[in-house]
């Protein structure tokens, strides 16, 4: 059982992921947040020049991993619970 899972609400939604929901969009601009004066060279030094996408996958647990990189297919990994920890 995964951290998304642990006692789960209405439809299978869990705690975690339902605090999480609306934060989506969020989460995902926050890389540009941190440092906006810098977004050129993120893009073009760590991200090879296009965004990187970001996708919730609760398996991640399963694995004592909270985020993963996937540079191939320029795509962070992410479990609910990491992102609630931020």
């Amino acid at each position: 059982m995964d951290d998304n899972n642990k006692m789960p609400g209405p439809a299978g939604v869990t705690p975690t992921r339902a605090q999480m929901a609306g934060f989506d969009a969020n989460v995902c601009a926050s890389p540009f947040k941190i440092a906006p004066e810098r977004n050129a060279e993120l893009l073009k030094e760590v991200m090879s020049g296009t965004a990187w996408e970001l996708e919730f996958n609760a398996s991640l647990y399963r694995e004592d991993n909270t985020f993963r990189a996937r540079p191939v297919s320029k795509i962070v990994e992410v479990n609910y619970a990491a992102l609630a920890s931020v």
